[in-house]
């Protein structure tokens, strides 16, 4: 899970560009990009959307120049996402890649459909199949009886247009076995499956400190994510437990949260890894593609207390690096968590 590095200068000839959905914050698709980035520096880079100013980001990428589309330029773009959907296959096809070789989209849900001339590869890193199109959730049971209809017709005509765009990649690249499955059953495409990159070496070797009562949640606080399940545990049993992360969903989990519950915004790299160090626990209650968080905190040696579907099925250990449990319901955690604290050698497992 070292990120990859290419002297080959042949490689280093093809005129490549690399398409990312859209850059909204720091996550585990955006490092698959900035290592596809290392590998090919003279990559051209597109995106749909992004919150960070072009210049800091291409600086961030360390690329000359970034491509945006039209979707830049919408008013209060990015709360209205779910309502300017219907648009963006239009502002995916709306770029061109004439002067290319080798198209490379890093996708989750858009950046697949591109359009590409017929002597361009075009190999798609899919992070997962569009979500929000393909895998049911309860959001239309809280929408009104008159709105239903309308989501209804969006998501179907999303859904036909993800299966077309779908089949334009020559190749697809997932991120994890799971997500090989997901792209076979949606798209009837086969995959390989390419790991995301993980600096295992980073976070290794940090030696065997005591570590706190304290567990630990590092994630975007989004619905799919199930923090809430984490939040609703330790209330329950009244386990101290440090959130890590921003997002959506913040006002909600700090209302169903007790006294023994914090949150605090991202955290750097490093201060993460003192989190991992010190920690007793990482939970991880929502299904992962793949999850690299995970992947980090056993570097560390840290266990980690998983929903066992998804990602966490390839990463942990149930019984040596953690537990998994069964259900995606509070009770099926503080289950797992009485059974974590049964398994003394967990405390801290082999890093």
């Amino acid at each position: 899970m070292e990120r990859p590095t290419s002297d080959d200068t042949a490689t280093q000839s093809l005129r490549v560009a690399v398409f990312h959905d859209y850059f909204a914050r720091i996550g585990g698709a955006e490092a698959v990009t900035e290592a596809i980035l290392e590998l090919y520096p003279q990559a051209t880079v597109s995106t749909l959307l992004t919150e960070e100013r072009l210049d800091q980001l291409a600086q961030r990428l360390a690329v000359a120049r970034i491509r945006v589309s039209f979707l830049q330029g919408l008013p209060l773009r990015w709360s209205l996402r779910p309502i300017y959907a219907p648009v963006f296959p239009l502002a995916v096809e709306s770029f061109t890649f004439e002067d290319t070789d080798l198209l490379i989209t890093s996708s989750h849900a858009w950046s697949k459909g591109a359009l590409t001339p017929a002597h361009v590869c075009h190999i798609c890193y899919c992070h997962t199949p569009m979500r929000y199109a393909w895998f049911a959730d309860d959001r239309g049971a809280r929408l009104g009886w008159l709105a239903r209809p309308a989501q209804a017709a969006a998501l179907h005509y999303l859904r036909l247009w993800d299966y077309s765009a779908a089949q334009r990649p020559d190749y697809f690249i997932a991120n994890s076995h799971t997500v090989r499955r997901r792209i076979a059953k949606v798209y009837g495409r086969d995959s390989r499956v390419v790991h995301p990159p993980v600096d295992t070496a980073f976070y290794h070797g940090l030696g065997s400190s005591p570590r706190s009562e304290r567990l630990l949640v590092v994630s975007r606080l989004v619905e799919y994510k199930r923090i809430d399940l984490a939040v609703e545990a330790c209330r329950r049993l009244s386990r101290p437990l440090l959130v890590v992360g921003a997002g959506p969903q913040l006002r909600s989990l700090r209302r169903q949260a007790g006294p023994t519950i914090t949150f605090v915004p991202h955290r750097s790299r490093s201060e993460l890894r003192d989190l991992y160090g010190t920690c007793r626990a990482l939970l991880l209650p929502g299904e992962e593609d793949f999850g690299i968080v995970p992947v980090e905190a056993q570097a560390c040696g840290m266990p980690v207390i998983a929903f066992g579907r998804g990602g966490a099925r390839e990463t942990v250990i149930d019984g040596v690096t953690g537990v998994l449990f069964d259900a995606p319901s509070a009770d099926s955690l503080v289950d797992a968590l009485r059974k974590f604290d049964a398994l003394a050698q967990l405390r801290q497992c082999p890093a």
